[in-house]
């Protein structure tokens, strides 16, 4: 991380260099403390931006709120005090074969509910100074555009139009 965000910043003084990805999958034993174990190793003062997948759906999606307050305190109290988040990832088990690679996965969830879920957590995400989260992008895990690959729940088809799950976010974030 450190050498790719020197590199940018030679190229690019204003790029922002995102640790990528911490996770909080809740019960595949990657959680908030294995994110901040992977924080601790890094150089403070030297991350522009914190990557978080707050991806609890499969142990409790209300799970998203006090896990993302815990990251932030941590980060508040180590050294990383005002450096953004940048929520890049929900997940989701579809309630179709098609909505997941046809691989089956367990809970499942209507596009309708994780549209309504992941669209009160953006808001309450961006809306909550505090917590400094400069982005939410909701899922992509969608297809490629103009190919037949399919991969897990899409927000676009390969057409590039909008699945039941991508309409349904978007329908909610507007009504937000």
């Amino acid at each position: 991380y450190e050498a790719a965000r020197t590199a940018l910043h030679k190229v690019q003084p204003s790029g922002v260099a995102v640790v990528g990805g911490l996770a909080d999958s809740a019960s595949y034993g990657v959680d908030v403390n294995s994110d901040t174990s992977l924080l601790k190793a890094l150089t403070r003062g030297a991350v522009d931006a914190v990557g978080y997948h707050p991806w609890t759906y499969d142990v409790s999606d209300a799970l998203t709120y006090p896990d993302t307050l815990q990251l932030r305190d941590w980060m508040d109290t180590n050294g990383y005090s005002g450096v953004p988040l940048d929520v890049n990832e929900f997940g989701a088990c579809g309630t179709t074969s098609g909505s997941t690679n046809g691989q089956s996965c367990s809970p499942a969830q209507s596009s309708a509910t994780w549209g309504s879920v992941v669209a009160s957590y953006t808001k309450w995400s961006l809306c909550t100074p505090w917590l400094h989260v400069a982005n939410v992008q909701p899922f992509y895990w969608g297809a490629v555009y103009n190919t037949a690959q399919d991969v897990w729940l899409p927000l676009v088809n390969a057409n590039g139009t909008l699945t039941a799950y991508g309409s349904d976010y978007l329908g909610e974030a507007k009504s937000l």
